[in-house]
Formats: C-alpha cells, sequence, structure tokens
C-alpha cells in the first residue's frame, strides 16, 4: 500500500509557483485526517483556518503566497467534496455544510481574501504572479456571487455543487464512489471516511429540506434530483455493500444514509412538487456577473454570441459543401444541387446526408463496447502523426454512466486527485447508455445521435487526444492554485480542437469525408451550445425557438437537443466553455503562425505545456509576451 507523507501546505509552497518550475512534483497528497477538523461530524459551527505558516520572505510574492494557502485550505474545508476529488483528504470526514452560520462565516472568509487580495501591489508581482492573483480574485468573487445572491441550493433539490472548478457536481454517490475505488492511505482509513461520509448525509438532506420547504423550487431541477436520488439510492444499496460488509460501523451508516435518502426521495415526490415555481434560469443580471467570473474570460457575452453566430453560419457553409461530396456517392444517380442553391434546398441536402451516416449506430446495448472500441484507432492515428504524447493505455477506463448522473449529459471525463501526485494517473471515460424505458423512437433518435462517426468523434474529444490526455499533461504542473481553479474553457477548448486535428489527420481513411461531415456540425454544435446558454439563462428563448434552432438549423437529432435543452437548464456558463476555449485557441493559433514556420506538435506541446490555463493568460507564455 502507498504511504501517503506530504503534507498539502509543503506542496502549497508552491502555489503561486511559475508552471515550468523545474523541480520535480510532490509525492502525494496529505495523509487524511483520522477526525473531522471542521464541519465535524458533531455538526460543530465553522471555526477559521488554522493560522498560515510564517511566511519566507515579505512583500507581494510572500503575502500572495500565503493568502494562496488560506485561501485554498478555507476552500477545501467549506468544500470537503472539492477537496477530495483534488485528492486533499484532510477534510475526508466532513460535508458540505450550508447551514445559515456556516454560509454565514464562509461569506465573511472569502470577504476578508478579497480585500486582502485587492491590496496587494500587482505591479511589484511576476507574471506568474500576477496571473495567480487573478484567478484567485475570479474564484473568490464567484463564490460569492453563488453563496450571496445565486444560492441555488435554496430552490434546486439536486444534490450537487455547480461550482466551476467541481466538475463531477453530484456530492455524495460520486464522492463516496472515488474513496471507494481510491488508493489513497489504507483500507480501513477509507473504509472509515466512508462511513462518516455516510453518517452525514441525513444531515446534508436535512439543510436542503429547511431551505426547499420554504421557497418555490425550479421543476427542471426538481425532475432531475427525482432521477438523481433514484439513482444514488441504487449505488447505496446494490453497490456500496461490497465495501462495506463486514464492517459493522460501515453497514449501520450506510443503512442510515439509505433510510435518510428515502426519506429525501418522498420528500421530492410528495411535498416539493406543491413547490414549484422558481424560474430556473439565472437572469440577465446574475448571468452578466457570473460568465466573466466562471469562463475567466474578458468577453462580453453578446460578444461570444456574435462570434458563435458566425461560425455556426462558416461550418454550415463548409458542411454544404461536405454533403454535395457525399452526396454523389450515397444517392446515385441523382443529381447534386448546385454550390449556390436557396438554403433550403442545402439544408434539405444535408438532413438526407445526416439520415443516411446516421443510420450506421451502435445497438442499443452497445453504446459503451462501441464507444471503447474507438479509442486505439484514435491511439494509433494520434501516435502516427506525432500530433502530442499519449498517456499509457492503462491509464484509461471507460464505463457507463453511473445511474446517479444519468440524463443531463451524453458523455463526460473525470481523472480525481489531481494533486496526489503520489498517486498512478488514471482518468475515466462514461458513456450515457440508452434508458431502456425510452419510447422506440427515442431510442432510434439517441442512436441516431451517437452514430458510429459521432462515437469516434466523442472519444477524440472525451479521451484521444482529448481530456484524458490534456489531463496527464496537468498533472505535471507544480502550481496547486492553477491546478484547483483550473479553466474549464481550455480544457473544453482543446478537447474540440483534438477532435479538427484527428479528423484533418484521417481518421477516417477512405471514408474521411463521413467524419469531416460530423466534425462541422460538431462545430455548428458547440457554437450553438454557447448561443443556447447565453440566450436561455441570460436572456428569454423558450424551449420551442432552442428546439428549433438546434434541430432545424442545426440538424440535431431530437433526442440530443431534448437532453441538450434539459443540460442548458440546469446548468449555466458551462456550455460556453466548448466555444470560448476553442475559439481561442484557433486564434492563438493564427497569431502563432503569423510569426513564421508552424509545427503542429510544437504547437500542442506549448499548450498542454502550463497545467490547464485560460487561454488569455496561456497567449503570454506560448507568444513569449
Amino acid at each position: 500500500m502507498r504511504r501517503l507523507a506530504v503534507p498539502l501546505l509543503a506542496v502549497l509552497a508552491a502555489a503561486c509557483a511559475s508552471s515550468k518550475a523545474s523541480s520535480p512534483p510532490a509525492n502525494g497528497a496529505p495523509s487524511p485526517a483520522r477526525e473531522a477538523q471542521t464541519q465535524s461530524e458533531t455538526h460543530a459551527q465553522p471555526q477559521p483556518a488554522a493560522p498560515a505558516p510564517a511566511k519566507a520572505q515579505g512583500g507581494a510574492h510572500g503575502d500572495l503566497a500565503s493568502l494562496a494557502e488560506r485561501y485554498l485550505s478555507g476552500l477545501f474545508r467549506a468544500k470537503p467534496h472539492l477537496a477530495d476529488y483534488m485528492g486533499d483528504h484532510r477534510f475526508v470526514t466532513g460535508h458540505w455544510d450550508l447551514s445559515t452560520s456556516a454560509v454565514r462565516f464562509r461569506i465573511s472568509e472569502l470577504t476578508e481574501h478579497s480585500k486582502e487580495l485587492a491590496a496587494l501591489d500587482r505591479s511589484k508581482m511576476s507574471r506568474d504572479e500576477q496571473v495567480d492573483a487573478a484567478i484567485m480574485a475570479d474564484a473568490i468573487a464567484l463564490e460569492l456571487l453563488e453563496l450571496e445572491e445565486i444560492r441555488e441550493f435554496t430552490w434546486s433539490p439536486r444534490l450537487v455543487d455547480s461550482f466551476t472548478y467541481y466538475d463531477p457536481r453530484e456530492i455524495i454517490a460520486a464522492r463516496i464512489s472515488d474513496i471507494v475505488h481510491g488508493s489513497w492511505g489504507t483500507e480501513a482509513e477509507r473504509r472509515a471516511a466512508v462511513a462518516a461520509q455516510l453518517r452525514g448525509v441525513a444531515r446534508i438532506v436535512e439543510s436542503r429540506e429547511r431551505y426547499l420547504t420554504k421557497s418555490k423550487v425550479s421543476k427542471v431541477h426538481l425532475d432531475q434530483a427525482v432521477k438523481e436520488n433514484a439513482g444514488r439510492l441504487a449505488f447505496l444499496e446494490k453497490e456500496l455493500p461490497a465495501f462495506t460488509k463486514g464492517d459493522a460501523e460501515s453497514e449501520t451508516a450506510r443503512t442510515e444514509a439509505v433510510f435518510a435518502l428515502q426519506n429525501y426521495q418522498r420528500f421530492l415526490e410528495k411535498v416539493l412538487p406543491e413547490r414549484v415555481g422558481a424560474d430556473w434560469r439565472l437572469g440577465p443580471e446574475k448571468y452578466r456577473k457570473k460568465f466573466p467570473l466562471a469562463l475567466q474570460t474578458d468577453l462580453a457575452p453578446e460578444e461570444l454570441v456574435r462570434l458563435a453566430r458566425e461560425d455556426f453560419t462558416a461550418a454550415r457553409g463548409e458542411l454544404y459543401s461536405v454533403s454535395r461530396e457525399l452526396a454523389r456517392s450515397l444517392f446515385r444517380g441523382e443529381g447534386v444541387p448546385p454550390e449556390n442553391a436557396p438554403p433550403a434546398e442545402q439544408a434539405k441536402l444535408i438532413g438526407r446526408v445526416k439520415d443516411a451516416l446516421a443510420k450506421d449506430h451502435p445497438a442499443p446495448d452497445a453504446l459503451v463496447s462501441a464507444s471503447a472500441g474507438k479509442i486505439e484507432r484514435l491511439r494509433a492515428l494520434v501516435r502516427s502523426k506525432n500530433i502530442v504524447e499519449l498517456p499509457p493505455p492503462e491509464t484509461l477506463s471507460v464505463e457507463a454512466m453511473p445511474e446517479y448522473k444519468r440524463g443531463a449529459a451524453g458523455a463526460e471525463y473525470l481523472s480525481p486527485g489531481q494533486l496526489d501526485r503520489g498517486a498512478p494517473f488514471h482518468g475515466t471515460y462514461y458513456v450515457d447508455p440508452v434508458d431502456s424505458s425510452w419510447p422506440k423512437e427515442k431510442i432510434e433518435s439517441y442512436l441516431r445521435a451517437n452514430n458510429n462517426y459521432e462515437i469516434a468523434l466523442t472519444a477524440a474529444h472525451e479521451a484521444i487526444p482529448g481530456h484524458h490526455t490534456q489531463a496527464y499533461f496537468a498533472r505535471r504542473d507544480r502550481s496547486v492554485l492553477r491546478a484547483t481553479l483550473w479553466s474549464g474553457p481550455f480544457a473544453e477548448g482543446w478537447a474540440v480542437y483534438g477532435e479538427g486535428l484527428v479528423v484533418k489527420d484521417g481518421l477516417g481513411d477512405a471514408d474521411n469525408d463521413r467524419y469531416h461531415f460530423f466534425d462541422l456540425r460538431g462545430r455548428m454544435i458547440v457554437a450553438a451550445n454557447a448561443i443556447l446558454d447565453v440566450g436561455l439563462q441570460g436572456g428569454a428563448m423558450t424551449d420551442e425557438e432552442a428546439l428549433r434552432f438546434m434541430i432545424e438549423d442545426g440538424f440535431q437529432e431530437r433526442a440530443q437537443a431534448e437532453k441538450k435543452l434539459t443540460r442548458a437548464k440546469l446548468d449555466s456558463t458551462q456550455l460556453c466553455q466548448y466555444f470560448l476555449g476553442w475559439a481561442e485557441i484557433v486564434r492563438l493559433e493564427r497569431d502563432v503562425r503569423a510569426k513564421g514556420s508552424f509545427d503542429q506538435r510544437a504547437f500542442d506541446d506549448a499548450l498542454l505545456a502550463h497545467g490547464t490555463l485560460a487561454v488569455k493568460y496561456l497567449r503570454q507564455y506560448v507568444l513569449g509576451r
């Protein structure tokens, strides 16, 4: 069993260090606390974080490093699920405390951090420190916005944390599952941690019920919460006993947690329908506040929409050109519309080509295995074309989406423990399988959306050379601050960019035009994501307008569009990440090409060499400015 001996504060000394630091990464994250520290199992009032160690030096550098240490410790204490996901297990026996007193304390703590950060003279900081200060300022302001104004926990019954930097979202089953399948500490320590978290479930749901019985709730969030909690119960009742059996304390805690969640399920199904009435929309004012903080961008929402609409139109034009070529082989003997055909005639041809290609899809029970089957071809192509260094094959798993997370997204990639650099690197590509309860026509629509060409591109996005490869590189970065406050737009932008690279390099061999078709349609989807997010969460776009836009203008399958609409209602700003990040990377590539000779492998290496950093900061490193 691996020994974990390096405390996080030793690692945090590098929180504001250059991402190019040459010293080797720390051997591990902190050993798990054997007793809760704050938010303990006795549910004590939150206490201030322990004093930071004495600064090694004064001035802007020392002050920023000290603040980063205290901020990250406070963040992990306030969100122990985030700490565990990142690989810091000091708060493993605690739970997310959203009681009035805990929220008040966290607001006070963040306000003090904000004042302290604002008082630092950034002109005296190095470039790395200025970037770190800006990232931390955005994260502090974002968490304050969520606690003071958005307050999703008061009108959404989903047991999730929508904080941008907590990617799994779900806070109970996902967290416990990571511990069960994790490798830190001893099995006894992990079992004790699971027992403590199970004992905290009742307090989590009781706290949420107190808020929800005093306010209106969002129907779309309620409907999703009902599905998710049923999956959560299934995990605790069917999968978890294999880990807790034989340990009386863990089994008792599991039984108590099941009882609490069963009561919560009845609360969701019987009580909350009478309280439906809250708007799922964030609204223009709150959306405009969240947008730059969550996305780490200087663009305004309307500017992003303008750029997205321009690229949507450009990709559609290219899609028609590819469709004309494909039509000659798909519909032999038929005439092909002219290049300058009216828009309606172009749309008709694109739709016909899409329908013909989409028939080539996996069987309903083979979607997950078919997705896994695309990985080796992608790996071989990336190696042969020297696109980027790849992580070893054994570091990736492809699995069905857990039941407690199904229904919101078609695929997901997660790689827990980014701070636990002594643990073996591993990531999981999750595929949302077909729901057997759907009517036959919806199953067929979902499979047509996930046809054999699309699932290859999705595998490129989620795994090779997308998220899994980028996460592999990100573990080499020394900055704990940047690892924790990672850039969603860069992560998603790189994944979209990677899809384009493999298609450009011939993923489909003789049938590459078919992959090119869906890559261009994917560009339209990425642009549409941003348009939808701004229009739905920050505007007044209706369900009908959103579905028409996706299906008729964007050539998406209805089941695919309906799932995307639900996702767009459940979260805000996240759908903007794809287009924003991709567009910024493409612009950066254009600027690098303008400087002279361009080497794709060198550019890819440069993009991935600085962790998961927002492109607006990454430009400084790549362009040498």
